[in-house]
Formats: structure tokens, sequence, C-alpha cells
């Protein structure tokens, strides 16, 4: 999970954001999907990675950095920051 705060100042950027990284991310081995949940004023962005395996997101590590190294490189960041979790439970409600 990455964890972006920008500045005050800076546009909504959850649709571009998901828009210029998901071909990537469908591209790696392992993917299973993403998540990206921001706060109302859409300042703090969460981007939370699902991946097969705990060994399919070291091996994709050096590409998830630049990709979020790219994609941060224009925008005003005021922190960020990254770690590793596991889903240790899980309950979607079905359609």
């Amino acid at each position: 999970m990455t964890t972006t705060m920008l500045a005050g100042d800076e546009p909504d950027a959850t649709e571009e954001i998901m828009e210029s990284l998901l071909p990537t991310l469908r591209d790696l081995p392992g993917f299973k999907g993403v998540l990206i949940i921001a706060s109302p004023k859409k300042q703090l962005i969460h981007a939370i990675t699902l991946w097969v395996s705990a060994e399919a997101l070291r091996e994709n590590e050096p590409v998830m950095n630049g990709l979020r190294d790219a994609e941060t490189a224009t925008r005003e960041v005021v922190a960020q920051e990254t770690g590793d979790y596991e889903v240790t439970a899980i309950h979607l409600a079905r359609p």
C-alpha cells in the first residue's frame, strides 16, 4: 500500500492515476487488482495493489517503485509512505 499526501492546491488525481497505472499493472505477472481510496478532499490517497503472492509483489517491486516515482514526479507531494500488508480477512457482498 502506498499512501500519498498531496499539497492542498493539487487537483483530484485519483482518476488520472488509475488511467495511467492500470495498463502497466495488468501486464505484471501475479497482479490481481488495485484499489485507490482517497479522503473526501482528495489530498490523501491510498493505493492498494493485490497480488497472487508476496513473492509476486517482491518480484515486481522495482516496476512498482518506478510507477510510483513517475506518477508523483509532477505533483506536489507533501508526504509519502509505502508498506507491505497481508490480507488476513475479507468479506465482499455478492451483487
